[in-house]
């Protein structure tokens, strides 16, 4: 390493996912000069993996009218068991909908609010006035007194990271990626910059900055299962924790998410039980309703998390190779409206009811597309029951037509029906996929 190779900024972001990035745009336009660096070009950062939503007390939909910042703030404080900073908390409800309509402006194509009246899944029938066609739509997730959590479609994190990239384009902030910052540059009292490693050839380089910003994201990768991507391994805290003098706070906030693909960790978003889905245990029993009678599945996610554990310890989990899991069933949920928000899971959605018994295993490949490579697919095919067809070489592409009619349980199981009517041939093997 040479200093002499020395990359002078004015602000250097660690970390180039949305919250590195809408740092970058705001010290861009303030005239500083910014520099980022990133482990992966900025539209691979895990920012573009969020499905669901994001929070602002807009109040455009039925189910969201009357909501404002002191009922956001509410449901803040309560869903962190009042550990957060309630002050961050304001701040935070305050400026999601300026921050929200902001993105709109910034071309994110949120999801919009289409008047008339529609039943929900639960049965409750709501009325979209006229006068808010045409608003940012609203959707419910866990943990929340109103419907307030803006979306587009379910690739929300997708169209809010390329919008801001272009935003970052056009403001010519400079960006290197494949770069691992190292280690920090400072003297016990203040932070000059970061030594970087580069991933395509394996120098070292400094970078000093008036200002140094890291913004790596979380550290899922420390746990066996993360619905993580493989860079989220906390690298940002660890070289700060590395300096000796800055220290880590809530270390035990971390997010256990509900629902995830099993075995494989990828995460399926909330809107699946925000738009009706349900969670089954192995008697394709409901069981939120018996712990959480009034919020069911979309409690706040450490609430139904911990139901979930508590109902597989018992001994209701749907045995696997892989341990126990439970069902998440979205069968049901086969409304337009639906298809239209869950277009990632459009093919887990109903074309036509099953008859009582008939076996939904066309989802064990359905969500395949998204594991690659394609060795744990065949894996899955090879344990398909070879029995008369249902052969191994009449297993469908999962881009060929869809030749079964019933989809809808996140995984390849079967539709309720008389016991009798579920045969070991087409139910039993361990090479479901759940949710």
């Amino acid at each position: 390493m040479k200093w002499s190779d020395a990359h002078l900024t004015d602000i250097l972001v660690i970390g180039a996912g949305l919250a590195g990035e809408r740092v970058a745009i705001e010290a861009a336009m303030h005239g500083h000069q910014v520099t980022i660096l990133s482990l992966v070009p900025p539209r691979r950062s895990h920012s573009t993996a969020a499905q669901g939503g994001m929070q602002a007390s807009l109040g455009n939909v039925a189910m969201g009218y009357g909501d404002n910042p002191d009922i956001h703030f509410e449901d803040t404080v309560k869903g962190s068991d009042w550990g957060c900073d309630q002050d961050v908390a304001r701040l935070f409800v305050e400026l999601a909908p300026v921050a929200v309509r902001q993105m709109a402006m910034w071309g994110v194509p949120w999801s919009r609010v289409v008047p008339g009246r529609r039943r929900l899944p639960d049965g409750v029938e709501v009325e979209e006035l006229q006068e808010k066609a045409g608003l940012i739509a609203q959707r419910q997730f866990g943990g929340t007194a109103k419907w307030r959590t803006c979306f587009a479609a379910d690739g929300t994190g997708h169209v809010l990271q390329y919008a801001m990239d272009s935003v970052v384009v056009k403001l010519g902030v400079t960006v290197h990626d494949r770069t691992e910052a190292v280690a920090l540059i400072h003297d016990g009292q203040q932070c000059y910059g970061a030594v970087a490693l580069s991933l395509r050839d394996g120098s070292l380089r400094p970078y000093l900055a008036k200002a140094t910003v890291i913004a790596t994201g979380g550290y899922g990768r420390i746990y066996g299962v993360s619905t993580n991507a493989v860079i989220n391994e906390g690298t940002g805290m660890a070289i700060a924790l590395d300096t000796g003098v800055v220290p880590l706070g809530n270390m035990e906030a971390v997010q256990f998410h509900p629902t995830a693909i099993v075995p494989a960790g990828i995460l399926v978003t909330e809107g699946c039980r925000g738009d009706g889905g349900y969670l089954l245990d192995k008697n394709l029993h409901r069981f939120m309703l018996d712990y959480e009678p009034v919020k069911k599945e979309v409690a706040s996610r450490d609430v139904v998390s911990r139901w979930m554990v508590h109902h597989i310890r018992r001994g209701l989990g749907v045995d696997s190779p892989y341990g126990p899991y439970l069902w998440l069933d979205i069968r049901h949920a086969s409304a337009p409206t639906s298809t239209a928000r869950l277009t990632a899971w459009r093919d887990c959605l109903p074309r036509a009811k099953p008859p009582a018994g008939t076996c939904t295993a066309s989802i064990a490949w359905a969500a395949t597309p998204w594991l690659k490579p394609w060795w744990p697919v065949w894996w899955w095919v090879k344990r398909w029951p070879n029995t008369p067809g249902n052969s191994l070489w009449n297993f469908p592409s999962p881009w060929s037509p869809r030749p079964w009619p019933s989809r809808g349980i996140a995984s390849a199981g079967c539709a309720p029906g008389p016991p009798a009517a579920k045969t070991s041939t087409s139910c039993g093997g361990p090479w479901r996929i759940s949710c």
